[in-house]
């Protein structure tokens, strides 16, 4: 089998140097993702090639004219779609490009090769999508949110996200809104990287205990609540460590607590190694949104491969075997989270660390990047032995 993968994912050393010179830093929890699982595929023994839309405006570069070159990095086949940086020429440059690179890819043995499309960069899948009903090959959707919920091309992208083949989605939930006639799907969460099972996580935990969240600072993200119930916490040897961008931000940098640090976006690399030092990683997110029951923020599962323990909601979209490897806040107010972090913060370091530990060691056994990948090839396999017979 090979596949080929069309996305914005770019090689991780690429997306490093973006973020580096951006004047506005791009969300790399999706890159991460893609990355992880085109990793798995190839660790399958499958061939795996790119054909990617580098995530760019004018907001996070000046430059106009992209034109990267393939590469390869840990086996995957990178090809980029060159663009011009300006709005609508570069959607123009997306759509001829998109053309050109997957009729080649089609015309060259389409029988060995399935297309998985990101859903949510609708350029580039959708138009993945059309040619795969012109030219008869397999194309399935990889769904990480809901089309409906994105505010950009929310109309193509509902009125297209039933035409694929097949699914590979993140919560059971989301199959009865993107696959109503049933087609083959598959479930998974997330995934981790199984590098880390390689690695020693005897980490020196930072002093003065800290407290984490890195992702999207909004206040519909429980963010702000977490925040407030920081502050009233009557304790000098904690501290919170706060990563990623947001509405919240001039709100946290108004904020004067010396005992509240705020580091802005900084690489996914930077992050880990934050987290592993830590002593608590906390998700707030509220559970009274409905587009939690289709979404398990990926938040989750790189917290606990980290190897420190994780503070969570209990999130519609989480399975129930991860329950026992993580704390939960059950009073999703200032006063239940400061509650239960003062409770936590009393608790002995070693109890910590083992909870941490054990957390790492699910996820690192059941989510890691090779299984959940040959979980998706296995799927793929058996839908393309039942089409030939």
């Amino acid at each position: 089998m090979k596949i080929i993968y069309i996305s914005t994912l770019t090689s991780k050393s690429k997306m490093n140097k973006i973020i580096e010179n951006a004047k506005s830093k791009p969300l790399q929890s999706i890159q991460k993702f893609h990355r992880l699982m085109c990793e798995g595929f190839v660790k399958n023994n499958v061939s795996v090639k790119t054909i990617s839309s580098i995530p760019m405006s004018r907001k996070i570069s000046e430059k106009i004219l992209w034109l990267d070159k393939c590469e390869e990095e840990n086996g995957v086949k990178y090809t980029y779609i060159p663009f011009i940086n300006i709005k609508v020429l570069r959607q123009i440059c997306t759509f001829l490009g998109t053309i050109v690179k997957v009729t080649k890819e089609v015309l060259n043995n389409k029988k060995e090769k399935i297309f998985i499309c990101d859903i949510l960069n609708t350029t580039i899948s959708t138009t993945t999508l059309i040619l795969s009903k012109i030219f008869k090959f397999q194309c399935w959707a990889i769904v990480t949110d809901l089309p409906r919920d994105m505010q950009k091309n929310k109309k193509i992208n509902e009125k297209m996200q039933t035409k694929y083949d097949g699914y590979i989605l993140i919560t059971e939930e989301m199959n009865k809104i993107v696959n109503p006639k049933n087609k083959p799907h598959i479930v998974i969460e997330g995934l981790v990287d199984i590098r880390e099972s390689a690695e020693n996580n005897e980490v020196q935990k930072s002093s003065p205990r800290v407290i984490m969240y890195a992702g999207g600072l909004y206040e519909k993200y429980g963010v702000k609540t977490l925040i407030e119930a920081f502050c009233n916490i009557q304790n000098n040897n904690i501290k919170l460590d706060l990563y990623g961008d947001g509405d919240l931000v001039p709100y946290i940098k108004s904020i004067e607590n010396k005992k509240i640090d705020f580091h802005g976006v900084v690489t996914n690399d930077k992050i880990v190694e934050a987290e592993k030092k830590a002593t608590l990683l906390v998700n707030p997110r509220f559970t009274s949104e409905e587009y939690t029951k289709y979404s398990f923020p990926s938040k989750n599962m790189e917290y606990m491969v980290s190897g420190t323990p994780v503070l969570t909601t209990k999130l519609p979209g989480m399975p129930e075997d991860y329950y026992q490897y993580v704390y939960f806040i059950e009073n999703e107010t200032v006063t239940g989270i400061q509650d239960v972090l003062n409770n936590l913060m009393n608790l002995p370091e070693n109890e910590l660390i083992q909870k941490g530990i054990e957390a790492r060691n699910f996820i690192l056994n059941n989510k890691n990047n090779v299984i959940q990948s040959k979980k998706i090839i296995k799927t793929i396999e058996k839908e393309e032995k039942e089409n030939n017979g």
